[in-house]
């Protein structure tokens, strides 16, 4: 079986989301894991881990500077056609407060 060398295609906005929530759930097993070829591979899922929870700290908790063309967790309804459920900002507030503690 060859080898896919990309990442699957996205079919709107919120396959985005759930793909770094996908890579950083799956960063974080391999990382538990510790089975690794090389000391290296872990640098690599760190990596990886790190970047997807930044994505997604960024997504929920980033202030200022929000396009409307921004995946952001207040801008993502509108162009999935969708209400934003009851505890948006809620989420957003919490969201912030990671922001601001890793940003």
């Amino acid at each position: 079986m060859p080898i896919i060398r990309s990442r699957p295609d996205k079919l709107n906005d919120a396959d985005t989301i759930l793909y770094e929530i996908y890579m950083l759930r799956f960063a974080a097993d391999r990382l538990r894991r510790e089975r690794w070829d090389n000391q290296k591979d872990a640098w690599a899922y760190l990596e990886a881990f790190l970047l997807h929870y930044r994505n997604l700290v960024e997504f929920l908790g980033k202030t200022k500077n929000i396009r409307a063309t921004d995946l952001h967790v207040t801008t993502i309804w509108k162009p999935l056609k969708t209400t934003p459920p009851k505890d948006v900002r809620e989420i957003h507030r919490e969201g912030v407060k990671l922001w601001a503690k890793y940003e």
